[in-house]
């Protein structure tokens, strides 16, 4: 790593960056969620303008961008072109999907499951410098089981169905407008559907002990454990780590959902960005 170096982490819903100088942290802040598909070409350029530059021109030594939809060599090039007028000759950005950073900051050279759990889901073995075996990723429509969107999915399909008490249903409709036609609308006419849905965990944290939602979060976990946790685990190896909001404020579900199935949680953290600077660091000294 160089005496300057930028790292980003970009999920669905906001990119973390850190700057670098002689492996302490200069500079930090937040941009909206850049996605090499989904963000548009203006949001790109609009948050890459808003990262030091030297004279207001070129960005500073390497640059490492880790984000959802990067697993691709398509999606790869993408970013790269992004920030193509920014790089200095020679420096272009080391593109990584985000799931790589999150194994890179939870268990920096060492083996393990690596899970991302926020607005959406991933999960991967990791073996100390590759992800070499996935699960999950699939999107809030094919997949994404344990995310912020597959929970308010639930929740709010147990909102159309009936199946909420009817004093906690007036709630939502008192407290929040929550309406049939303010779900549809939201879903199918928004451009980021899976955030309106990853919207609600708040609400159901508030309300789990109900136990209509208590159950929702329960079976949510079960699956993302039966289906994604354990076709990665053999005995030998049983501990999932994750890093993301959900896997942060839903701990006491997933943690009883990996003791069913005889699998331990281990390291938990809200972001990578902590750990993927002492990665970083490492690789200096």
């Amino acid at each position: 790593m160089s005496a300057s170096c930028l790292l980003l982490d970009s999920g669905a819903t906001k990119t973390q960056w850190v700057r670098l100088r002689e492996g302490r942290e200069e500079a930090t802040g937040l941009l909206p969620g850049l996605h090499p598909f989904l963000t548009p070409a203006s949001i790109w350029r609009e948050s890459l303008l808003k990262l030091p530059r030297v004279g207001g021109g070129q960005l500073v030594g390497e640059i490492y961008f880790y984000g959802t939809g990067c697993s691709s060599a398509q999606g790869r090039a993408h970013v790269s072109s992004y920030f193509q007028e920014f790089y200095c000759p020679g420096l272009p950005p080391i593109v990584e999907t985000d799931l790589l950073g999150a194994a890179r900051a939870l268990c920096g050279q060492t083996e393990g499951i690596v899970g991302i759990l926020g607005t959406g889901s991933n999960l991967a073995r990791y073996d100390g410098q590759h992800l070499v075996e996935q699960f999950g990723g699939f999107g809030y429509v094919l997949g994404d089981e344990g995310s912020g969107a597959a929970l308010g999915k639930a929740f709010l399909r147990a909102y159309l169905y009936h199946k909420l008490p009817p004093e906690l249903a007036d709630q939502l409709e008192k407290e929040h407008g929550l309406s049939r036609a303010s779900i549809i609308d939201a879903v199918y006419s928004s451009a980021l559907p899976s955030r309106y849905l990853a919207s609600w965990t708040e609400v159901m944290l508030q309300c789990a002990s109900e136990p209509v939602v208590d159950t929702l979060i329960r079976e949510a976990f079960r699956d993302f454990v039966q289906l994604n946790v354990r076709p990665l685990s053999t005995p030998q190896r049983r501990v999932l780590h994750c890093t993301g909001s959900i896997a942060v404020h839903f701990r006491a579900w997933l943690e009883e959902a990996l003791a069913a199935e005889d699998l331990v949680l281990g390291k938990v953290s809200q972001a990578p960005m902590p750990g993927l600077i002492d990665f970083h660091n490492g690789l200096a000294n």
